[in-house]
C-alpha cells in the first residue's frame, strides 16, 4: 500500500535574520516575545547549519523562510508531533502567543524594506487538496496572522497542472525572478498539502556603481580560474580578522562590517582580489588593514 504524501514543503527566496534588540521596522525595542522568537530562529539557523556543512560546497539557506512555512504546520499540530516540532524549531512559546509573535515579524520584516527605500515582501501560501477538511480555527489563523490562504487543487487527478499553479505564483511573488521552483514530477497523486514561503528583497547599494565607470575585466575565484564580470574598481581601506580558535573570520570594509564567514579549519584559507592573494594566519590576518582596489559586482 502505497504511503500517503502529507505534506511538502516548498521555499522560494533567502533571508537571514539575526537576534536583535531593535525592531526590524525601525529603531524602537522589539517586544519581548518579538525578541524571543528572533533569538530563537536564530539558535535554530546555527542547529541547521551545523548539519547542513557537513555537505560539500556552499551553503545558503533562509531560516526565516523554513520557520514561517512550518510555524503555519504547528497551528495544525497536536501531541508528541508539535512538542517535536517546537523543540526542532527552536519556538520559544506556543499557541496563539507564537502565531502572533510571527505575525509582527513579518509586518516589521515588510514594513523594513518600504522605509529603507527597498523592497521587501514576504509571502505565505497554503495549497490543499480538494475535498480535505481543515479546521476553521486553522484557516483562521494563518490567514489572519500569515496572510496565507488556502487554495485548493486537484492533486490526484491533476498534479502537473497543479504544479504549474503553484509555480505561477512563486514566479508573481518573486518578480520572475524564481521560475519553475517545482520540478515535473515532484508533485504525486497521493500529495495532500503544499507550504509556499516566498521572499523577494531589491535594495540599494550605499555606494552605487556608476554606469559610465563600470566595465568588463577578469575575476579570480578561489579555484584560480578567471572569469570575466562587470566590475567597478575603487579604493577600500581593508580589514580581515581571523579567530584561530574558532575559524571565524570577519570582512571589514571601511570599518564596517561587511561579512562573517567560516574559514577552513585545515589550510589556511587564501583571499583573492584583483591584486594577488593574500594568505590569513594569525601572524598577517589579525587586525590587519591594508589599502585594496576591490572589484565588486554591481
Amino acid at each position: 500500500m502505497a504511503t500517503t504524501r502529507w505534506l511538502a514543503v516548498v521555499l522560494a527566496g533567502v533571508l537571514a535574520v539575526g537576534a536583535s534588540a531593535a525592531g526590524a521596522g525601525g529603531g524602537k525595542p522589539a517586544e519581548p516575545d518579538e525578541a524571543a522568537l528572533v533569538k530563537g530562529n536564530s539558535h535554530f539557523a546555527l542547529d541547521l547549519y551545523a548539519r547542513l556543512r557537513a555537505r560539500d560546497g556552499n551553503v545558503f539557506f533562509s531560516s526565516y523562510s523554513i520557520s514561517n512555512a512550518l510555524a503555519m504546520t504547528y497551528a495544525g499540530a497536536r501531541g508528541q508531533t508539535a512538542t517535536q516540532m517546537a523543540a526542532a524549531l527552536r519556538f520559544p512559546m506556543d499557541g496563539d502567543r507564537l502565531h502572533q509573535s510571527f505575525a509582527k515579524v513579518n509586518r516589521d520584516v515588510n514594513a523594513a524594506g518600504s522605509k529603507g527605500g527597498a523592497e521587501m515582501q514576504v509571502a505565505n501560501a497554503l495549497w490543499t487538496q480538494t475535498g480535505l477538511a481543515t479546521l476553521p480555527a486553522f484557516q483562521a489563523t494563518v490567514k489572519n496572522l500569515y496572510g496565507a490562504g488556502l487554495t485548493p487543487l486537484d492533486f490526484k487527478r491533476t498534479p502537473e497542472k497543479a504544479r504549474m499553479t503553484i509555480n505561477a505564483w512563486v514566479e508573481q511573488q518573486t518578480r520572475d525572478r524564481i521560475k519553475d521552483l517545482i520540478p515535473e514530477g515532484a508533485l504525486k497523486p497521493d500529495t495532500r498539502v503544499v507550504l509556499t514561503n516566498a521572499i523577494y528583497f531589491k535594495g540599494k547599494w550605499k555606494h552605487a556603481f556608476p554606469e559610465a565607470a563600470t566595465r568588463n575585466d577578469t575575476f579570480t575565484l578561489s579555484t584560480g580560474k578567471t572569469i570575466l564580470m562587470e566590475s567597478y574598481g575603487k579604493w577600500f581601506n581593508l580589514k580581515v580578522s581571523l579567530d584561530t580558535k574558532t575559524h571565524q573570520v570577519r570582512t571589514y570594509i571601511n570599518n564596517c562590517l561587511k561579512e562573517t564567514s567560516q574559514s577552513p579549519s585545515g589550510p589556511t584559507p587564501n583571499w583573492y582580489f584583483k591584486h594577488g592573494v593574500y594568505t590569513c594566519d594569525s601572524g598577517t590576518c589579525r587586525d590587519h588593514y591594508k589599502n585594496i582596489h576591490l572589484y565588486l559586482k554591481p
